[in-house]
């Protein structure tokens, strides 16, 4: 036989055995392309969850400072009305309410000092809460100030921070109420944590 008609012959056995190795090569890279797509899509699907997952917590975060903001406010106006209230029944009670004598007033400052203590430390707790839960950085630190001056004393009496508790004053020391309206501030100002805002922006 000649070599040509080997060769001939040969041709289509070596043509079937090339295409089929191009045919595998190409399923291979195929199934490889296919492969490193869906690792892709489960690392994205995984740091998407990763970004809810710490978008929730942070606006949960938010959530309770907030609340616990709400919480104090809201024990300061108690204690203040109920201060109010004991000295408004204690006047009521006293023979004569225009003219009280110097027994029933200072009968009345000191029921009116009680109930004073005791408020001011019933909102000295609900700030301990308050001051446990901040951690956004303005708040924390109108937090520290306001706690600073419920505790001290000889700064903020309780006639500051209660306007009831002082003889013929209706309204709360000045610059007390300016420290609670940098709470009310700090509380409206609070924004997710630059890491989490950092990852909504590559989001969108």
């Amino acid at each position: 036989m000649e070599w040509t008609e080997v060769v001939s012959q040969a041709l289509p056995a070596l043509a079937a055995i090339f295409g089929g190795l191009v045919t595998g090569g190409v399923q291979y890279i195929n199934r490889n392309g296919d492969r490193k797509h869906e690792r892709q899509l489960k690392k994205d699907e995984h740091a998407q969850e990763e970004r809810r997952t710490s978008q929730e917590r942070a606006y949960a975060n938010i959530e309770r400072q907030e609340e616990a903001v709400k919480r104090f406010l809201h024990m300061l106006r108690e204690q203040q009305a109920a201060i109010a209230e004991t000295r408004l029944t204690v006047r009521e009670n006293r023979a004569d309410e225009e003219y009280p004598t110097f027994e029933e007033r200072l009968k009345e400052e000191q029921i009116v000092g009680e109930v004073a203590y005791i408020g001011r430390r019933k909102v000295i707790q609900a700030w301990d809460m308050l001051e446990l839960v901040a951690t956004d950085g303005s708040l924390k630190e109108v937090s520290a100030t306001i706690g600073k001056a419920l505790r001290e004393d000889n700064r903020y009496s309780d006639t500051d921070i209660f306007p009831a508790a002082d003889l013929g004053s209706h309204y709360p020391e000045p610059q007390f109420e300016d420290l609670l309206s940098d709470l009310r501030e700090a509380t409206a100002r609070m924004h997710l944590p630059n890491n989490v805002v950092n990852r909504e922006s590559k989001d969108t």
